[in-house]
């Protein structure tokens, strides 16, 4: 998904489905894939959950201002 959507960085939930326009149950469908091939990893909880790029040698992108 993260190719094909062309997601960088870190995300909420709520973002990727506005963003991409996915249904939430394809969405949640789609991170649960990621987090399971240990290509996302999860930073804070509940609403405050982002999703971050976990690949080896992946470096965040400079945030445009």
């Amino acid at each position: 998904m993260c190719a094909r959507a062309g997601l960088s960085g870190r995300h909420e939930h709520r973002e990727i489905r506005q963003d991409h326009r996915h249904l939430k149950a394809t969405a949640t469908r789609d991170l649960s894939d990621l987090l399971a091939k240990g290509l996302l990893r999860v930073e804070g909880v509940e609403q405050a959950t982002r999703y971050a790029v976990n690949v080896p040698g992946w470096e965040q992108p400079a945030l445009k201002p």
